[in-house]
C-alpha cells in the first residue's frame, strides 16, 4: 500500500508535545494545536487526519478518517468531490522516539483499521484528489 503523508516532523513533534500537555517557551500550545489539525496520511481514497479533542481539560489525540467519493452530504473538496466521515480512526502511536518510527507504526495501524472495517476497496485505488 502506498501512503502519502502531509505531516512534517515538526507537526509530529507538536502533536506529541501537545499530547503531553506541555507548553512551549511562550507558555502557549503549539500553532498546530490552535488550528486543531496536525497533518494527514492518505492512502487511495482514504484520509486519516491527526487531530485532538479541543478540550484542554481532557486533551487526547485521535484520527478522523474520511472517504473520498462517498456522498453522505458531510462535505466536499474545493473541486466539488464529496467525502464522508467514517468510523473511529486508527490508533495513534504515542510512544515513538522518531517521526519515522511514528509513521511506520501508524501505517501498520492504518492497514489493520482498513482491513477490520472493510475499507480495502477504498484504499486499493490511486490516490484521490483531496484538493
Amino acid at each position: 500500500m502506498n501512503f502519502k503523508w502531509e505531516m512534517t516532523e515538526e507537526n509530529w513533534r507538536n502533536y506529541m508535545h501537545d499530547n503531553n500537555l506541555l507548553e512551549d517557551e511562550t507558555g502557549e500550545p503549539s500553532k498546530d494545536a490552535k488550528e486543531g489539525i496536525y497533518g494527514q496520511c492518505f492512502i487511495g481514497n482514504l484520509c486519516a487526519e491527526f487531530v485532538h479533542s479541543l478540550d484542554n481539560s481532557d486533551w487526547y489525540a485521535y484520527t478522523n478518517v474520511y472517504a473520498l467519493g462517498i456522498d453522505d452530504e458531510y462535505a466536499a473538496t474545493k473541486s466539488g468531490v464529496p467525502y464522508a466521515l467514517l468510523d473511529d480512526g486508527p490508533v495513534v502511536p504515542m510512544g515513538c522516539h522518531s517521526f519515522d518510527e511514528f509513521q511506520q507504526h501508524f501505517e501498520s495501524n492504518f492497514i489493520e483499521y482498513i482491513e477490520a472495517n472493510g475499507h480495502t476497496s477504498l484504499a486499493n485505488t490511486e490516490l484521490g484528489n483531496w484538493d
